[in-house]
């Protein structure tokens, strides 16, 4: 599949598996839309993540997970106030921005089998609205943020099969309702489906 025109179009949804494709990151695109929706999971995209999802300032739900995408969390992703993100099973690597957290309507993070490594960042439980957030199969270590008890909304958490050294769970009230599969998760708010 090639995205040749976009132009009018407020999605960009690929439902194919591996279909490899290929992104011209030094194309220079001038958006004549603004994308909300970036659906393109296990496409077999290679590279960094494209400057050119940046300049669609209206997004809201980015989904690249499945790829070889490599690199770091890009800054601008974490300036957005993007609800859902889904970037998991890549090979990302280094640490996630702080300001990633200071966003009150992001609902879903998925980090999830990737290479990201470093402490939690200390302000995780300022993202008052997250639904699920998926950590697992990374590098962290350290402590886990006390702040991760001020989640009120977390249904789904994940953060295992990280380096162990060091990661502990603070001594805070969990509630019940955060132990839940992310398939019942997903089918109830019907994000990916």
């Amino acid at each position: 599949m090639l995205v040749i025109q976009y132009h009018y179009s407020r999605d960009i949804v690929h439902r194919g598996k591996r279909s490899n494709l290929i992104w011209n990151n030094k194309a220079k695109i001038i958006p004549q839309c603004s994308l909300k929706h970036i659906s393109m999971p296990y496409c077999g995209i290679s590279c960094k993540i494209p400057e050119w999802v940046s300049s669609h300032i209206d997004l809201f739900y980015l989904d690249l997970s499945g790829n070889r995408l490599e690199g770091g969390f890009p800054d601008w992703l974490a300036e957005r106030n993007i609800q859902i993100i889904s970037l998991s099973d890549n090979i990302l690597s280094g640490s996630i921005p702080s300001r990633l957290f200071e966003f009150v309507d992001l609902l879903y993070l998925d980090l999830s089998q990737n290479n990201f490594s470093g402490e939690l960042p200390k302000n995780l439980g300022n993202a008052k609205s997250i639904k699920v957030l998926s950590l697992s199969e990374n590098k962290f270590t350290g402590q886990i943020p006390v702040s991760i008890s001020r989640m009120d909304t977390l249904k789904y958490l994940d953060l295992s099969i990280n380096l162990r050294s060091g990661l502990s769970f603070p001594v805070c009230h969990i509630t019940i309702s955060m132990v839940r599969s992310q398939r019942s998760f997903l089918k109830e708010y019907d994000l990916f489906i």
